[in-house]
């Protein structure tokens, strides 16, 4: 586990290539609390996808190692931690985003579909 200098030095350093990307076009980033640090940016969308334990269970045993519930629960408290200290903001808290998609009874497909036309409409 590393101290807080090296992960504060690390998220100095996420923030400025987060930066870089998008001042160098269109772009998509997950997690990061990049929809804290892009909150001043124009064109900037956030969007917090989630699903109910059966779908993360279902879909970690197929894209995540076969991890147990526990320890993607685990990996989610991490989450919500790093996302507190650093913004001072609560992760999966609905006013810090554009728009939650739950996907536990959509085809993932289906919530890129909602993004897609989410940020149509903003830009009309």
């Amino acid at each position: 586990h590393a101290g807080p200098n090296v992960n504060t030095e690390l998220f100095l350093a996420e923030s400025k290539v987060i930066h870089q990307l998008v001042n160098d076009g269109p772009c998509v980033i997950l997690g990061r609390c990049a929809d804290y640090i892009l909150s001043e940016q124009e064109n900037h969308y956030s969007f917090f996808i989630y699903a109910d334990d059966d779908f993360r269970q279902n879909r970690a045993k197929d894209h995540y190692g076969n991890n147990t519930l526990e320890q993607l629960d685990k990996e989610d408290k991490n989450r919500k931690r790093y996302y507190a200290y650093y913004t001072g903001q609560t992760w999966g808290e609905a006013q810090n985003y554009d728009l939650m998609i739950n996907v536990s009874n959509i085809p993932l497909e289906k919530a890129a579909d909602l993004i897609i036309e989410y940020i149509k409409l903003q830009q009309k």
